[in-house]
């Protein structure tokens, strides 16, 4: 057992009231300036974004991702089968990928695994642009984790297209530290291309992503599962704002993204927008936080264009230099309930879609600078039981059609929409009321008996 996880399993069993630092463990990287989300809101955009530090994939698991389970991930994850090993001091020419004799590359030893095989890979810098294009079975997948005992690999790379790419289906991919360092503004951290099937679906689980020039991970590949990931900080000025910088681009249909922790991207958190329709998009138990470096950019989570199904719940959105989620393009059949939309710096839940409405319910959007719910143009949106806080409970304000509303009760009679939805606070267990510090935000509970599906 790691010493995060020791220690974040030390942690859940306390109030982590008062928790001033990031656990041990945690790589040691500037923090995000606060978000005094109690304060009479500022103008929109007028806070700065700096890098943020990790949060372990091992603590969102151990506390924040509680009850997590990944269709085809937990049932696969034997680790049985022939084990095969890559190390910095192998030799793809004259090693046989045995213990004693091992491989130097991850591509090369990934190029000999047949399905049920394992490829432990030793701890250590392997500068390469990584390509895993084996196919495991649903029955044997093939396997792809460090050695025990020797440490974290690290893969790094230049690549203008990506440091890792995927295009095999069938595997677990888990315990990697990916980092793209291309000089041209180009290259995301992972690339998923294989297309898998219910059982054949390709797991990445519990690696970091961290400081790619373009995307942190891209999905185009079916039947992804994303488990226990960090994903942070990647994207950078050489690119154009609207095309790379997300943390998690999603443009496949079927793609799972859990326990994940997706922090300080340039663009987006997660955005779901592709060339082609895409549905049964999973987005549950993340935290979204502190994502953007402008007023341009900045959203938590995005479905946008050709999307055709997707459901988001119990996610924690807060802290993001735009909205929280945003609903736009030609999005449909989209779902997001149970989450916990705080702190954001414009909206926190803002429905543009042109194509259909929405079911937007039970969410707990709290202290968002800007409305907390923008609805335009979808008055049929399927909107009910939020609880809605500016910080004093006094004052909601919400859009409809472009118009605000300043209490539930007069945008729900404008809109047809949150009935029952109430203007009160959220009252969860442990965030403040005023001073929200998203550098913080592993030592707050966003748990609310008001809202007892919100289990983040």
């Amino acid at each position: 057992m790691t010493m995060a996880r020791k220690l974040a399993l030390a942690l859940c069993s306390l109030s982590l009231v008062g928790c001033a630092t990031a656990p041990v463990g945690m790589m040691s990287k500037l923090a995000p300036a606060k978000v005094d989300a109690g304060q009479a809101a500022p103008a929109k955009g007028t806070s700065t974004q700096s890098p943020v530090a990790r949060v372990s994939p091992d603590y969102l698991a151990a506390h924040l991702g509680k009850g997590v389970t990944v269709p085809g991930f937990d049932r696969r994850h034997v680790q049985s089968g022939t084990a095969y090993y890559v190390s910095t001091t192998g030799d793809d020419s004259a090693g046989d990928g045995s213990k004693t004799n091992p491989w130097r590359t991850i591509t090369f030893g990934s190029s000999n695994l047949q399905p049920g095989d394992i490829l432990l890979v030793a701890g250590g810098e392997y500068d390469e642009d990584a390509v895993i294009a084996c196919n495991g079975t649903g029955a044997n997948p093939i396997q792809i984790y460090p050695q025990a005992g020797t440490g974290t690999p690290l893969i790094y790379s230049t690549s203008p297209v990506a440091a890792l790419t995927i295009s095999g289906i069938g595997l677990i991919v888990k315990g990697f530290d990916v980092h793209n360092r291309s000089t041209d503004g180009h290259g995301a951290g992972i690339l998923v291309t294989g297309n898998g099937t219910v059982t054949t679906g390709t797991t990445i689980a519990e690696c970091e992503v961290d400081g790619a020039p373009g995307t942190g991970i891209v999905v185009t590949g079916e039947w992804t599962y994303l488990f226990g990931d960090d994903v942070l900080n990647n994207g950078n000025s050489l690119y154009p704002v609207d095309d790379q910088g997300d943390g998690i681009r999603v443009q496949a249909s079927r793609t799972y993204v859990s326990a994940c922790a997706i922090a300080g991207n340039k663009v987006s958190g997660i955005r779901a927008d592709g060339p082609t329709a895409m549905s049964g998009l999973n987005i549950y138990k993340n935290y979204l936080y502190a994502n953007g470096t402008n007023t341009s950019n900045g959203i938590g989570l995005q479905f946008a264009n050709n999307v055709t199904g997707a459901y988001a719940w119990s996610n924690v959105i807060a802290g993001n230099r735009r909205e929280g989620v945003l609903i736009n393009g030609n999005a449909q059949n989209v779902n997001v309930s149970y989450n916990a939309v705080v702190a954001n710096q414009n909206a926190g839940l803002r429905l543009y879609s042109t194509a259909s409405s929405p079911t937007v319910f039970k969410n707990a959007v709290s202290r968002n600078v800007g409305e907390q719910l923008d609805y335009y143009p979808t008055p049929q949106t399927n909107s009910d039981q939020n609880i809605l806080f500016n910080g004093t409970g006094t004052y909601v304000a919400n859009n409809f059609l472009a118009t605000a509303y300043f209490s539930v009760a007069a945008f729900s009679a404008a809109s047809g929409t949150d009935a029952n939805s109430t203007a009160q606070d959220p009252q969860f267990y442990n965030v403040p009321t005023f001073g929200f510090d998203v550098s913080q935000i592993w030592c707050y509970d966003f748990h609310t008996n008001l809202i007892p599906e919100l289990q983040p």
